[in-house]
């Protein structure tokens, strides 16, 4: 056990919104924790279960869990970057409602800090499970000491080969980089953190820890299974992309230009989405993909054709994937 302090040295940040009794499950493991150098800062966007009063309750008998409650509905952008306006830790850590960080994890990642203070970034291995495949719990935390360290953007896309580090549990940043940015441009992303690492990241000193404490879930009811949402978010991933370029141009064109390329095929599933079940997304966010990708050529002309192709050809396309999809899960389930 660490001895007490009055600034924690990490804060695991977590924007919650209707998120019980998975937030329940987080919490819970995370003040499992013997520490006292940490604390979990919980920004609750009025939800309407049993999550407030569970935060309340737990926050009376232990002093780490910090909980607020937002005085009207802020949506996700801007709760999950009031959760971090709200700690005060040196560093903040990310974390979904839903999603779960290991105590082990919290030991192994203050430990690398005080081996290395100069760390401004920590990156994180994780495993994902489907909801009802099985129990996040039944997982168990691996602990290795093979840690990666390394300086700036290029280093770390190398590393990773070409993987931004997306996933919000597995993201932790000096909170002093963290407010250097003005997070309100990418509002409306769902990459609020993404515009934060990218604006940060020429000179960032990044570690990328061995072992792992973390582990996705995907809810059954998750928005990788809502068509609009999938579709928004994928498009977010590009506007943020465009305009972490426009406000910081030490950010190399190709590096943008890898992003698009490698994800262009869940954009243009996105735009199948939309097209195929009539969804109406805002058009100010249309149009600023259409711009955002206009100086790459082949995305460009990609995104261009399937937003203007008959929607008789994205039906057809649609069924295709999904077909494809079906008989891939069965294949896998079978194996």
């Amino acid at each position: 056990m660490s001895t007490s302090s009055k600034s924690p040295l990490i804060s695991i940040c977590i924007p919650t919104y209707n998120g019980y009794p998975y937030v329940s499950y987080l919490i819970n493991e995370l003040l499992a924790s013997l520490r006292s150098d940490f604390e979990v800062v919980v920004s609750d966007d009025c939800s309407k279960d049993q999550t407030w009063g569970y935060l309340q309750s737990l926050s009376n008998k232990d002093a780490r869990l910090k909980c607020f409650r937002n005085p009207k509905n802020l949506g996700m952008d801007m709760n999950f970057t009031h959760s971090v306006s709200l700690a005060t830790g040196q560093y903040v850590w990310l974390c979904g409602q839903d999603d779960m960080i290991f105590y082990e994890g919290i030991d192994a990642v203050v430990d690398q800090l005080l081996v290395e203070p100069d760390i401004d970034f920590i990156y994180l291995n994780h495993t994902k499970i489907r909801e009802g495949d099985s129990d996040p719990r039944s997982i168990e935390p691996v602990i290795c000491s093979e840690h990666v360290d390394g300086i700036g953007l290029v280093d770390f896309l190398r590393h990773t080969k070409a993987l931004l580090p997306s996933f919000l549990p597995i993201f932790i940043i000096r909170k002093t980089l963290w407010d250097s940015v003005d997070v309100r441009r990418y509002f409306g992303t769902c990459y609020c953190q993404l515009g934060v690492f990218l604006e940060s990241s020429p000179r960032m000193r990044w570690c990328h820890l061995d072992g792992n404490f973390v582990v996705g879930l995907l809810p059954k009811k998750g928005w990788q299974f809502s068509p609009i949402d999938y579709a928004k978010i994928n498009i977010g991933y590009y506007l943020m992309l465009s305009r972490a370029w426009k406000h910081c141009r030490l950010i190399d064109r190709e590096i943008i230009s890898l992003q698009y390329r490698t994800h262009i095929r869940q954009l243009i599933y996105s735009i199948i989405l939309l097209r195929s079940y009539n969804m109406v997304i805002n058009q100010s966010m249309l149009n600023e993909l259409v711009s955002a990708v206009r100086p790459f050529f082949l995305v460009s002309k990609l995104t261009t054709l399937f937003l203007r192709i008959p929607k008789v050809f994205c039906n057809m396309a649609l069924r295709i994937i999904l077909t494809r999809r079906r008989l891939r899960r069965l294949f896998v389930m079978r194996v």
